[in-house]
C-alpha cells in the first residue's frame, strides 16, 4: 500500500513514522451506532453505505446483522429476529438497542484509554530503571495535538520508550522537532517523569 512504500520516498524514518502515524490517528474513531449516518471514510462509502454483516469474529454487530440477513434469505422475517435480540437485551438490563450501542461504543473508549495508560506506564518503568538515571536519550516529536488540551509525544531513540507530555508542558512543540530528554526520576505511583527536556532544531 502507499505507508508501506513510503520508505522508497526518500523519507527519513522518523518522516516515515510521523506520516502512519497521522495516517491512523487522524480518520474519527469508530462507533457503534443503530443506522450509519457517516459511511466509512476509508472505503470512500457515503452514510447508508456501510455495514459488516459477514465478519465471523463473533462481534455484536456482526452477529445481529448476519441474523437478519439469513432469516432474509431464508424467507423469513427479520422482524422476528429484531424482536428476539430485543427481548435479550433487555434481559441483560439494557432499555433498547441505542442503549446497548452507547455501552459498546463505551466499553470502546474505555479499551483505547487503557491502551494508551499501559503504553504510559511501561515507557515509565523503562526510563526509571536504575541504569537510566540521569542519561540523555535523543528523540524528536512523533504526535502533537495543540487545541484545548495540548498534547505532545515523544519518541525516544535507542529505546521504544515515549514521553508525554500534557498541558502547558507539551505547548508549543512541531512535529519532528529534535529533543533531548535527560532522565531525573521516575514516580510511577504518580505516573510521572522527571526530566530535562530541551527542544533543538528539526532535522533538515
Amino acid at each position: 500500500g502507499y505507508l508501506a512504500g513510503l520508505r522508497w520516498s526518500g523519507l527519513s524514518p522518523e518522516q516515515i513514522q510521523v506520516a502512519q502515524w497521522l495516517a491512523l490517528t487522524s480518520r474519527p474513531s469508530a462507533r457503534y451506532a443503530v443506522e450509519d449516518d457517516q459511511g466509512h471514510a476509508g472505503l470512500a462509502l457515503r452514510a447508508g453505505e456501510y455495514d459488516h454483516p459477514s465478519a465471523p469474529i463473533r462481534r455484536f454487530a456482526d452477529m445481529y446483522n448476519l441474523a437478519l440477513l439469513e432469516a432474509e434469505l431464508r424467507g423469513e422475517d427479520p422482524r422476528n429476529i429484531h424482536a428476539t435480540m430485543l427481548a435479550d437485551l433487555r434481559s441483560l438490563g439494557f432499555e433498547s438497542l441505542e442503549d446497548y450501542m452507547s455501552h459498546l461504543n463505551g466499553r470502546e473508549q474505555a479499551a483505547r484509554r487503557m491502551g494508551r495508560e499501559i503504553d504510559e506506564f511501561v515507557s515509565l518503568n523503562e526510563l526509571g530503571s536504575p541504569e537510566n538515571a540521569g542519561r540523555t536519550f535523543h528523540g524528536y516529536v512523533r504526535l502533537t495535538y495543540q487545541g484545548r488540551n495540548p498534547s505532545t509525544t515523544i519518541q525516544l531513540e535507542g529505546t521504544a520508550a515515549t514521553v508525554v507530555l500534557n498541558g502547558q508542558e507539551a505547548e508549543g512543540y512541531r512535529l519532528l522537532e529534535r529533543v533531548e530528554v535527560t532522565v531525573r526520576g521516575v514516580d510511577l505511583a504518580a505516573r510521572r517523569l522527571h526530566a530535562d527536556i530541551r527542544r533543538r532544531r528539526p532535522r533538515r
